[in-house]
């Protein structure tokens, strides 16, 4: 459950950073 929610966050910042 802990690393699927590191992954989860993880990709939600790279998507922020690519929708800047």
């Amino acid at each position: 459950m802990g690393a699927d929610m590191t992954v989860c966050r993880e990709r939600e910042r790279e998507r922020e950073y690519a929708t800047h």
